[in-house]
C-alpha cells in the first residue's frame, strides 16, 4: 500500500480546518517539525507517515458525519406549468418571492423559468409581448439538475451550484423539493 503525497497533508488539513499546532498534537510531533514535512523539508519515518494518514482519515471521516444531507437545507417545491401563462409566473413569482420556478408538464420537470429568462424575452420582444397568451413553455430554459436528497452538503455542491440557478431533489425517485444558491451558502456557513 503507498501513501498520499506529502504534499496532501497540509491540502487536507486545512481543509478540516485544523491548525498546524492542533495537527501536530494529534499526531505527537512539534508544529515546526509537521510543516517542514509538508513543505517536504524533512523525511519522516513510515510510522509517523502512518499515523499522520490515519490521523487525517479518520478526521475526515468525523467531519463527513456531521455534514448534513442536501434534503435538509432545501425548500419544498412550489412549480408552473409550461402551458400557464407568463402573468401567471411572474404572480407567483412576485407573490413569493421567488426568482425562478421548476416547470412541469405531465408530473416531469421540463424546464426553468427564472428573472433571467423572463428579462431576456422581455428585451428580444419588446413591444410585441401579450403576458396573458404568451405560455411559460415559450420562456423556460433547460431543466436543472436533479440531485438525491441524501447527497451530502459540501463545498463541491455549491461548485456544482455555481453552474445553475438551482437543483431539483428527489427523494424515492420523486422530486419534493429545491435548493438555490443562497441555500447551499447559509447552509455551509451555519456551524
Amino acid at each position: 500500500m503507498g501513501f498520499p503525497r506529502l504534499e496532501e497533508i497540509r491540502t487536507r488539513r486545512e481543509a478540516l480546518g485544523i491548525s498546524l499546532k492542533k495537527f501536530g498534537d494529534m499526531v505527537g510531533v512539534k508544529p515546526s517539525f509537521l510543516s517542514q514535512i509538508e513543505t517536504r523539508k524533512a523525511n519522516p519515518n513510515f510510522n509517523l507517515l502512518e499515523n499522520i494518514f490515519f490521523t487525517l482519515d479518520q478526521e475526515e471521516k468525523h467531519a463527513l458525519k456531521a455534514v448534513k444531507t442536501i434534503g435538509e437545507f432545501s425548500k419544498k417545491l412550489d412549480t408552473i406549468s409550461k402551458n400557464d401563462s407568463l402573468e401567471d409566473a411572474v404572480t407567483k413569482m412576485h407573490k413569493k418571492d421567488f426568482s425562478q420556478l421548476p416547470v412541469f408538464s405531465n408530473s416531469k420537470c421540463v424546464g426553468l423559468i427564472t428573472e433571467h429568462s423572463i428579462t431576456k424575452y422581455l428585451l428580444e420582444h419588446q413591444g410585441g409581448l401579450d403576458a396573458y397568451t404568451t405560455h411559460v413553455g415559450d420562456i423556460m430554459d433547460f431543466p436543472p439538475p436533479i440531485v438525491d436528497s441524501n447527497y451530502k452538503m459540501t463545498p463541491m455542491l455549491l461548485e456544482f451550484l455555481s453552474e445553475h440557478d438551482c437543483l431539483l431533489i428527489s427523494e424515492d425517485g420523486k422530486i419534493t423539493k429545491l435548493i438555490t444558491k443562497i441555500d447551499a451558502i447559509r447552509s455551509l456557513i451555519k456551524k
